[in-house]
C-alpha cells in the first residue's frame, strides 16, 4: 500500500519515527510530509534512514521539480493518507481550507474516496477547548477522514 505521512508539530512527533519505520517493515510505500512544527521536533533525515521513499518539507509545493503540481501527484500516488500527530494548529488550517504548506494542499486536494486517518496530539487543555473539539467534530463529518 502506498502511505503518504504527515507530521505536525507536537512533542509526540517522535513517536511518528516508530510507526513509519513499522509501515516500511510491514512492506508499505511510505512517503512523508513533515510541517514547519515537526520540524522543530523531528529531522528529515531519520525518514529517510528507516526506508521512508521521500521525505517533503513544508514548502516543497514551491519548489520546481520534475512534477507540475506536487500537491496533486502525491494524492495520485497515494491510497492511503495518515497524519500522526495532527497538531492543532495544522487541524485549524484544514478546517478554514487554509493551503498554507505541502500538507494543506495534499488534505484539500485528497480524492473523497480515499480514507484519511487523522491522530491528534496536544496539551490537554488544548484538545478540550470548545473550538479544538469543534474543528474535530468537522472533520469527522467528511465520511473520508477518521478521527
Amino acid at each position: 500500500m502506498n502511505i503518504l505521512f504527515g507530521v505536525c508539530g507536537s512533542i509526540s512527533a517522535y513517536k511518528s519515527i516508530d510507526v513509519v519505520r513499522a509501515l516500511v517493515k510491514n512492506g508499505h510505500c511510505v512517503r512523508v510530509i513533515l510541517t514547519s512544527g515537526a520540524l522543530k521536533f523531528v529531522v528529515p533525515e531519520v525518514f529517510s534512514y528507516l526506508g521512508a521513499e521521500f521525505v517533503y518539507l513544508p514548502t516543497d509545493d514551491f519548489k520546481p521539480t520534475l512534477s507540475k503540481v506536487l500537491h496533486v501527484d502525491l494524492t495520485n500516488w497515494a491510497d492511503r493518507l495518515v497524519i500522526a500527530p495532527i497538531s492543532a494548529n495544522t487541524l485549524s488550517h484544514f478546517v478554514i481550507g487554509a493551503a498554507s504548506d505541502l500538507l494543506s494542499s495534499v488534505f484539500l486536494a485528497w480524492k473523497k474516496h480515499k480514507p484519511i486517518l487523522i491522530y491528534p496530539a496536544m496539551n490537554t487543555e488544548m484538545y478540550t477547548h470548545p473550538f479544538t473539539e469543534r474543528n474535530l467534530q468537522l472533520l469527522s463529518e467528511l465520511n473520508w477522514c477518521h478521527v
